[in-house]
Formats: C-alpha cells, structure tokens, sequence
C-alpha cells in the first residue's frame, strides 16, 4: 500500500511548492506597497538554516534606536501561525513587534504605519527584490551555486543577485563577521572552563561551522551534539545530557535559549554564548537610512 501512496505524495509535495512558487511571482514588489520614507530591509541567505540570519536581525534590532517605528516579519509557512518559532521568540524579547506570517505583501499591507521592515528570510522572494538585502553566507561556505532549493543545502541563488536596484551586502561569516575575540558566555554561576574534562555544545542549524568558529577562539568540545533547525526537543535533550553527562559543562547558543524554562537554565553546567559580532557597524546602518 504505502508503495502505491508514495507517488501520489510525491505529486502532491511538488503541487504545493509549484502552487508556491506562482503565488510568489504574482505578489507586488514590496517597493510598490511601501510609502516614500519607508524601507524593506531583507537579512536573507542562499542557506536553508545555519546561516545566522535570526541573530544578525537581533543585533540589527538592538541598534536602534526606534524601535517602535520597526516591524519584523517572520516568515513561516510550515507550522501554525498562532505559535510563535523560537526566531520570533528571540527577537520579541527586545519589545520589537513581530508578525508571523506566510504572505509578506499582504502583512505590511496590514500594518502601514511602520517606517522599516525587517524580513528575517526573503532571499528567494522576488517581491522583495526592491529592498535592501544583506546576505549572509555560512564561515566554512564555498561559493558552488547549485539549484537545489528546496530539497538540498542552497536555495536557488536569484536571478538578479548582484544587480537588485537597492543595496545588497554580502557578508561572509569567516571574512567580514565574526564573534568578539573573548567570546562571552554568560553564566551566572560559575565561568567557562576551558580546561575542563569534557564540554558539550548542543545547537540547532549549523553545527559545524559554529563549532569552526569557537574552536578559533580556543573551546575545545568532547561531542557535538545536533538538533534540527527550530527544534522543539532542545530541552529534553538538555536534560538528558545533564543527567548522563553528570561531569559535563554544555554550550548553548543565544537563539536556543528561548526554548528552554528557566529552571533548566539555571544548572550550574549550562552556558550561554554571547555571540557578539564585530566586522559590522549596525548603528551607521541605521544612520544611512536617515
């Protein structure tokens, strides 16, 4: 039976997305929706996940200054609208208004009276194609553009890359980003140990890029434990490594935070990393759009 379904499950996936792709190419460009004085900035990537799009937003955000005059659209297709991602989690902690949404032309259309709106996502989206895009590429990425999208590692890379009529800043995590040289990890009750017996980071996304770039800055992990992007088990599995690691200190990033209690946060063994990131001036940013 199910080698019969298995076809008609394969046509109805490629009907959706075909239903998908139409629906973007008819939506307006946001430039014709937008008022003079208003802008779209897309903080987008050619990577499925791991490339840091939500934590670049989060700092974009916490440099600025007007923050009542910011919209953030979070894009989400997949789950149901009316639970929040961890991405949008994340940013609503800075008090920024967040919408989750599955059509971008139709939520600013909602909510005109912002003055900047911030895409967390929308490489692939031609209605954006009159914003201002920064694209972010992952630290151990080589440029081998292949038209995978949705099915493999790379989005399709847009036809008109490199020639959008507004900004586009291409941001290479190895080259022009990267995390402050003492990198912070936040806990309250004791510090990082860097010689310490065994150490843990358990992270969603890129694993192996963020674990290239702490080991640059001198950690040393036992195991890396992986879970998939926007994971709702992140606790669970935190608990269980407390339990069977009983000697372990565990690393987790900013963003993952969010999905756990605070009392799970509180162990003595649980570390924050404070992904503070030089190489970008987001206050000239905000500036330049004055």
């Amino acid at each position: 039976m199910k080698y019969f379904l298995t076809p008609v499950l394969l046509l109805t996936e490629l009907l959706k997305f075909l239903n998908f792709q139409l629906n973007l190419k008819r939506r307006p460009l946001v430039s014709q929706i937008l008022k003079v004085g208003q802008h779209g900035i897309v903080v987008g990537s050619p990577h499925i996940s791991g490339a840091g799009r939500t934590q670049f937003c989060y700092h974009l955000l916490k440099a600025s200054n007007n923050l009542d005059q910011v919209l953030v659209l979070s894009y989400d297709v997949h789950r149901d609208l009316a639970k929040p991602s961890d991405d949008a989690l994340f940013l609503m902690e800075l008090g920024v208004k967040v919408v989750i949404t599955s059509n971008r032309s139709l939520s600013i259309r909602e909510n005109p009276e912002y003055k900047y709106y911030l895409f967390d996502g929308g490489w692939e989206d031609p209605a954006l194609d009159d914003s201002i895009h920064i694209g972010l590429f992952r630290s151990h990425y080589q440029a081998n553009w292949r038209n995978l999208w949705p099915l493999g590692d790379l989005r399709s890379l847009p036809k008109n890359h490199k020639t959008r009529k507004n900004n586009q800043i291409d941001l290479h995590w190895s080259k022009n980003i990267n995390w402050s040289e003492d990198t912070p990890v936040n806990n309250q009750a004791k510090k990082w140990d860097f010689q310490a017996s065994s150490s843990l980071l358990l992270s969603g996304g890129d694993q192996e890029g963020l674990k290239y770039c702490l080991e640059q800055r001198g950690f040393i992990f036992d195991e890396v434990f992986s879970l998939r992007d926007h994971s709702r088990q992140l606790e669970s599995k935190l608990l269980f490594l407390l339990d069977t690691k009983p000697y372990a200190q565990i690393l987790i990033t900013n963003k993952e935070r969010v999905k756990c209690t605070k009392m799970t946060l509180e162990s003595s063994r649980i570390f924050i990393l404070d992904d503070q990131i030089l190489g970008f001036n987001f206050q000239d940013f905000w500036k330049d759009l004055l």
